[in-house]
């Protein structure tokens, strides 16, 4: 027998092992999107924030104010099969997007509605596999690794709800990438699809414009185009309505909303008025912008890595601000997965504690206390296929999730939701946000202790990776791995 024979065996049979994981990771998060497919439709839920995004475009189809509830509540008020969101009444779901976000919808908003619920579906399912290869292209992880990180995150949140985050995420990765490769104008392209999520993706195109000198010119003319697309949508009457009375109204109308991440939601949480808890949010999102962007800097700089321009600034800015919801908050982790792979000893877990907390979706497990079982079994993968880690401590990890989740539930048990009935925000009542806030105000508005426990474990990923980041980049000898795409030509 040659003497490669047993080398290749080796290789035949690890080869073999990493399709038979990849395959029951990809089984298992399939199995999850299913059940909670099947649960979002038996309570109505299903696609609940795609039914404003496509209300809102067939509102600008119909030469209609997409920001209007008399534009979206008859929209979405209409019943429809298969448990698909319908409006409550009187209560309109917003579209709080810029204009020429919301053009992205207007070819589904001509649509009849369930074909564009098809599309949707198609698009979300499309862009979450392209993140899982993009992800895994960026880091040098496997895709079992990258699938597990993502699978939480897309699978219980954004495809059920129909919403943007895998869109978002799939449009990081492919201005990181192209960056990388000085692939200058597929950079930009995906820059303006990036540009539809505008509190994470402008921070990332920012920190891409100042930190990449052949991006300048680029940019540049996105966002011509965003702003020409932005009046074109409806005039600039229109475009300046939305920053000046439909942001400040959807930031008022959420600020106690359980689902909200940001320094607003716990100032406001701790008793402060909601406009002192929005400035000092707005103010907290100004900072961690600035951080982002000098921490970029240095690590552009020292990696020789220009994906770092914009993965920073859109990993640091979700850590705080006024308006943070957990799917901006996964916008997060290309930074950390990539920080991960450039660090070193003490650092290294560091960075793979903050993927861990960050990837999985906490409060979750609060409404469907089976998903512990679920963030165990993924928390395994993410620290062995992910993270790099031996068998044993990822056991190890599995165990850490299932008691961090046993945790929520228990307090969640004890305490109860804590659900507010307070006074309702003062909001412009010919915006859908009068009566969007006039719910979450009523239904999903709680300080109670189960919430701070349940989203701490994300704000400690958050801050473990911010920390760690500019930590990283303060050291004066830390010398990175060279990328793959970087390597010279013959090397």
């Amino acid at each position: 027998m040659p003497a490669t024979a047993p080398l290749r065996w080796k290789n035949t049979a690890a080869n073999v092992a990493r399709n038979r994981t990849a395959a029951i990771v990809a089984a298992g998060a399939c199995a999850l999107l299913v059940l909670e497919l099947v649960l979002g439709s038996k309570i109505r839920l299903f696609f609940g924030d795609f039914r404003a995004f496509y209300c809102a475009g067939s509102a600008i189809v119909h030469s209609a104010n997409p920001y209007a509830a008399a534009s979206l509540y008859p929209c979405e008020r209409a019943d429809m099969p298969f448990g698909l969101y319908r409006a409550l009444p009187g209560i309109a779901v917003p579209a709080p997007f810029p204009a020429y976000a919301l053009l992205a919808f207007v070819p589904f908003g001509a649509l009849p509605y369930l074909a564009a619920c098809g599309a949707w579906l198609l698009l979300l399912i499309a862009t979450s596999i392209a993140s899982v290869v993009a992800l895994a292209k960026l880091t040098g992880m496997p895709r079992s690794g990258a699938l597990a990180a993502l699978a939480c995150g897309f699978g219980v949140l954004v495809i059920p709800y129909g919403e943007l985050a895998t869109v978002a995420v799939c449009a990081l990765l492919g201005v990181a990438l192209s960056l990388r490769r000085q692939a200058w104008n597929a950079a930009a392209l995906w820059g303006v699809v990036l540009a539809i999520v505008p509190h994470v993706g402008v921070p990332a195109l920012v920190g891409v414009f100042i930190w990449q000198r052949e991006m300048r010119a680029r940019l540049s003319i996105v966002a011509a185009v965003l702003i020409a697309c932005d009046i074109a949508a409806g005039g600039v009457q229109s475009a300046l309505q939305y920053f000046t009375l439909v942001l400040p109204a959807h930031a008022l109308s959420e600020v106690g909303s359980t689902s909200q991440y940001g320094l607003t939601w716990m100032l406001h949480a701790l008793g402060a008025p909601d406009a002192i808890a929005i400035k000092f949010g707005e103010v907290s999102f100004a900072c961690m912008f600035a951080a982002g962007l000098i921490t970029a800097g240095v690590l552009v700089r020292r990696t020789h890595d220009a994906a770092y321009a914009a993965l920073v600034p859109a990993a640091f800015v979700v850590l705080g601000g006024s308006f943070m919801h957990y799917t901006e908050i996964m916008l997060a982790l290309p930074a950390a997965a990539l920080l991960l792979g450039h660090a070193r000893g003490a650092l290294r877990a560091v960075f793979a504690a903050a993927l861990l907390l960050v990837a999985l979706p906490w409060a979750w497990a609060l409404s469907q206390p089976f998903l512990v079982a679920a963030f165990a079994a993924f928390g395994a993968v993410i620290a062995s296929r992910a993270c790099g880690l031996r068998s044993q401590t990822a056991l190890r990890a599995a165990l850490g999730c299932a008691l961090i989740g046993v945790a929520i539930v228990a307090a969640g048990s004890h305490f109860g939701t804590g659900l507010a009935h307070g006074v309702p925000a003062h909001v412009d009542g010919s915006l859908a946000q009068a009566s969007w806030a006039q719910y979450v105000r009523g239904q999903r508005s709680s300080a109670g202790p189960v919430w701070w426990i349940a989203k701490a474990p994300t704000w400690i990923g958050l801050a473990l990776l911010t920390l760690g980041g500019v930590y990283l980049a303060a050291q004066k000898d830390f010398v990175a791995p060279v990328a793959i795409e970087q390597t010279p030509v013959g090397a």
